[in-house]
């Protein structure tokens, strides 16, 4: 696989794994001489999907729009306070959507050469088992403590 234009993806949430997840997904970052960018989804499909489902008017769809950017400033602003610093060649995104399918097709959009993501030790979840599979590169899952 050539790695020539493209990045490591990792995918953050809000838990107490955000911050081993970002270190780790440095160091491979490091290794591969790649940018890295970090992504946090908020997932909001389940109201998009009410809204849709009763074509409710515009008053929904504008309450909505209204909900998902606040979500993604207040994700912002919380992981860029627990990451301290983003280096040159890193860079943070949030996106709204469905998680797993979100983080596959930026991939795909990045030409990312791997995607990292954080799982805790004892169980091995949805998110991750669709992501492994689906995915059109590597995926690393650093195994985090739960607390």
């Amino acid at each position: 696989m050539s790695y020539k234009n493209g990045c490591v993806l990792a995918a953050l949430s809000l838990s107490d794994e955000l911050e081993s997840v970002a270190e780790r997904a440095r160091q491979l970052a490091q290794n591969l001489n790649l940018p890295l960018v970090f992504v946090h989804v908020v997932d909001d499909t389940a109201l998009f999907d009410y809204a849709n489902s009763f074509s409710l008017s515009g008053l929904i769809a504008g309450k909505y729009d209204e909900d998902e950017s606040n979500k993604e400033l207040m994700a912002r602003q919380m992981i860029e306070k627990r990451l301290t610093r983003l280096e040159d060649n890193e860079r943070l995104e949030i996106r709204a959507g469905s998680c797993a399918e979100t983080i596959e097709a930026l991939a795909g959009q990045r030409q990312s050469a791997m995607i990292v993501l954080g799982q805790p030790e004892k169980h091995f979840g949805s998110i991750i088992m669709h992501v492994a599979r689906y995915a059109p590169c590597d995926v690393h899952i650093a195994r985090t403590l739960e607390k």
